[in-house]
């Protein structure tokens, strides 16, 4: 009797030790990319801001004038001095997608069809400014004739600075409670 006792009492610990250990899964998610990281928000605002000013230029209305049509364009080389910062697919198909907003150019995809191509470049450089990290995108675009290979238009240069401070939220406002 004490010997089925003690081998129920040693069963019940068991039992409960094994219970009590249950397997932790441990997920191994990437660390957040820092602010200064080039995100496809950047795309979209350097696209915004760059293509529209290509398509105000004089290109489009020199060559409707001599050939009566829209231009065509097609997105030509963009080259990554980035070291892969940037996700250049993201980055062209939003020039494609202001290319074909503007309404003034006809938007082809096969190069060998178009009478002009947007080439470019993007690059990326690390610095601080005082201690703080930064990274400096460079990015140029430019419209070349696509058999010449003139440039129909000057190029274009920004530069982009981000860095990976956190700016902390503004302290609340509280309004003092009345009697």
């Amino acid at each position: 009797m004490r010997l089925t006792l003690l081998c129920l009492v040693l069963l019940t610990v068991i039992i409960n030790v094994g219970c009590s250990r249950q397997k932790e899964e441990v997920q191994n998610t990437p660390p957040p990319p820092p602010l200064s990281a080039w995100a496809a928000s950047d795309s979209v605002a350097v696209a915004d801001e760059l293509v529209p000013i290509l398509l105000k230029r004089s290109w489009i209305a020199d060559f409707k004038q001599r050939t009566g049509q829209l231009p065509k364009v097609a997105l030509g080389p963009i080259s990554d001095r980035s070291q892969g910062s940037i996700d250049l697919e993201v980055y062209r198909g939003e020039l494609r997608r202001v290319l074909a907003a503007g309404g003034v150019v006809q938007v082809v995809d096969a190069r060998d069809a178009a009478d002009f191509l947007l080439k470019g470049s993007l690059g990326a450089n690390d610095g601080n400014e005082g201690d703080v990290p930064v990274r400096r995108y460079q990015i140029d675009l430019v419209i070349v004739e696509r058999v010449s290979g003139d440039v129909a238009t000057p190029s274009l240069s920004i530069e982009k600075q981000k860095d990976d401070r956190v700016v902390a939220p503004a302290p609340k406002v509280v309004a003092p409670a009345t009697p």
